[in-house]
């Protein structure tokens, strides 16, 4: 049984959620066990699902190792962790979603099913998947070229622009309104103020304490409420997972 200090600390009533946890863990390394190659010679339809595998499969990856984090950050108290690893998951789940429902993948699918995929909407959804991939707000080409002094300056034409988060987030609030409040206090806690403050410091013989040995946290109070939604966050993943896997043309029924 994982996280046995995590058990300890919350309360008996959230057993399940670590339980839950446990399962989303478990799940997400069988799903990541297969290596996804990504075979740029490929061409045309071959390369179109080549990359959507690829595309799943790297977020795949991405979620094993923060709900991996999210339960050793709760086991090892470090709660400010936490709450950067449970907000890097309700982003990358918004960002997931996003994609999944992608208007051009849905248009390219709906071309699949009437036999009649065409060479420029095989591009165009091409075009989402790469985006999902390789887009980026960060201008990577001048760090790799180690043109450090380029890289505060503004670009529209290097890279490809990646979709701003809150975008995807916003999209998500209009089908489940409890996530903004949920994202809105992961930030807090993450953000320089009272809420990532108050993950550090500890109660001890009616003080509060920082750094040393004295003291205890009592954040268990904020990761009790807010678990249940990261974890339950991986349902919504699991349905992006499968809506992204049936944008395939050459789908695994057939």
């Amino acid at each position: 049984m994982k996280w046995p200090n995590a058990r300890q600390d919350l309360p008996s009533t959230h057993a399940i959620l670590l339980d839950d946890l446990e399962r989303v863990v478990c799940h997400l390394e069988t799903a990541s066990e297969q290596t996804s190659v990504l075979d740029l010679s490929e061409r045309g339809v071959a390369l179109y699902d080549a990359y959507l595998a690829f595309a799943v499969a790297v977020y795949v990856a991405k979620f094993r190792q923060l709900y991996e984090a999210l339960g050793e950050s709760i086991d090892a108290r470090r709660y400010l962790v936490y709450a950067q690893v449970g907000r890097s998951i309700l982003e990358n789940a918004a960002s997931l979603r996003y994609y999944a429902t992608h208007e051009d993948l849905r248009r390219m699918s709906a071309a699949r099913d009437e036999g009649k995929v065409l060479a420029e909407q095989l591009k165009v959804a091409f075009a989402a998947v790469d985006k999902m991939v390789r887009g980026s707000r960060f201008r990577w080409t001048a760090f790799l070229e180690k043109r450090f002094e380029d890289l505060a300056k503004q670009s529209d034409d290097e890279g490809i622009l990646q979709v701003n988060v809150q975008t995807c987030l916003s999209k998500w609030y209009k089908d489940s309104p409890s996530v903004e409040v949920l994202y809105d206090l992961l930030c807090d806690l993450v953000h320089p103020s009272l809420g990532s403050n108050l993950t550090v410091i500890k109660a001890w013989e009616g003080k509060v304490t920082a750094c040393g040995a004295h003291g205890e946290s009592d954040m268990v109070f904020v990761v009790a409420p807010t678990l249940a939604g990261i974890v339950g966050a991986y349902k919504e993943i699991q349905k992006a997972f499968l809506e992204l896997e049936a944008h395939k043309i050459v789908t695994s029924r057939e």
